[in-house]
């Protein structure tokens, strides 16, 4: 189970199973989820980052979408992707992983009590119909997002030409189909394409995972010792300031280790118990939020992209994403290629493109108002 950040409307503080609620609008259902009778925005962030990375962009759409449509405006919410943040950590980080944790959340939400009436509320709503959700991501959280709405169309196209090599687990075919029942409405794409050609700039990724790495827990024992030893190998201060965002000093190491061994215990997709204490024995368990050994991997496999068998079998049968999606690039990032645009139409047949000037990767942060203007109206039309 991923962890929650969810950013919804009044100042509210929501506490549940696996939810952390720092509320700036919207409803929480009785359970502690946000209530699934509102609208619902899951937003996967980007490699080795984590929810906090859109809080802010998280609180503006919110208060935007309220300004426009009032309390009713739904809650926005920022998971911890697997591996990342506060979330479990597993032996995998496949992207069609990450695109079955997503469904598992909507599911998740929409069995969580949404459907229940508080009797103390006058405007008691029914349970909202399917198609009450909209998925945003993020570099590798757009890569997931768009292989959910890959590997959920060519299911329902043909569940036989799903790839066997993507099977998460013997319900992924259930999961699948309770997913369509509550069909998602949209979806927003920042700064990813559907290719699963490794771009130049995972060489860097590497050897930045590499240098984490590199770090003993002995010497590094506050932020301060870890940012020192990682100039050597990182020149560029906001990178290294964003990388130890998953920096664990040393007094709170037993709690982040009994933390991440009981959330993985506790998902019975996780780690088993005796992988779990072989990853104990690891020297940079606890030093890091990060699931670092499992991420250098998976970088190193290209996992983070959409896989290449899922594209295939999209583009044989001809099958595409129908639902409105807004692909948002950053005009000056590395990411925003010709060949990754000419590639959205032939899996897309609504998508929208537009670039945000003097933006780059991380769009979301380079011009926060700018992407704030072009996503909020299309979520103003599709999150109701």
């Amino acid at each position: 189970m991923l962890h929650w950040r969810h950013h919804a409307a009044g100042l509210l503080k929501a506490q549940g199973k696996g939810l952390i609620a720092e509320a700036v609008g919207g409803r929480v259902a009785p359970s502690g989820y946000p209530d699934p009778r509102e609208p619902l925005a899951l937003v996967a962030h980007g490699f080795m980052g984590d929810g906090r990375n859109w809080t802010y962009p998280a609180q503006e759409l919110s208060r935007r979408l309220q300004q426009q449509q009032g309390e009713s405006g739904g809650s926005i919410v920022a998971v911890d992707m697997r591996n990342h943040g506060l979330s479990p950590h597993y032996p995998s980080h496949r992207t069609i992983d990450e695109a079955d944790d997503l469904f598992r959340m909507i599911e998740e939400r929409s069995s969580a009590g949404g459907g229940q009436e508080d009797g103390n509320r006058s405007d008691r709503r029914p349970t909202a119909p399917p198609g009450d959700a909209v998925l945003m991501g993020h570099s590798m959280g757009g890569a997931a997002v768009m292989t959910a709405l890959l590997a959920d169309a060519l299911f329902e196209a043909d569940p036989a030409a799903f790839p066997r090599t993507l099977r998460v687990d013997s319900d992924n075919d259930q999961r699948h189909r309770r997913a369509r029942r509550r069909r998602l409405r949209a979806a927003v794409i920042v700064d990813s394409s559907p290719v699963s050609k490794r771009p130049p700039t995972f060489e860097g990724l590497g050897q930045y995972l590499h240098a984490m790495m590199a770090l003993t827990p002995e010497a590094n024992a506050t932020v301060t010792d870890a940012d020192r030893a990682l100039k050597r190998s990182i020149i560029d201060p906001a990178m290294r300031n964003f990388l130890l965002l998953n920096f664990v000093p040393e007094r709170d190491r037993v709690r982040v280790k009994l933390e991440t061994t009981k959330f993985a215990s506790a998902d019975a997709a996780a780690i088993p118990p005796h992988e779990v204490s072989a990853y104990a024995a690891h020297p940079h368990y606890g030093m890091w939020r990060c699931n670092l050994p499992v991420l250098h991997h998976a970088l190193l496999r290209d996992d983070i992209l959409v896989p290449e068998d899922l594209i295939a079998a999209c583009r044989l049968r001809g099958v595409k994403v129908g639902i409105p999606v807004l692909f948002v690039y950053g005009a000056l990032s590395p990411y925003n290629s010709a060949a990754g645009k000419a590639s959205i139409p032939e899996l897309f047949s609504d998508a929208t493109i537009i670039d945000v000037p003097d933006a780059g990767h991380v769009v979301h942060a380079d011009q926060r108002e700018l992407f704030c203007d072009v996503v909020a109206p299309f979520l103003s039309r599709h999150f109701h």
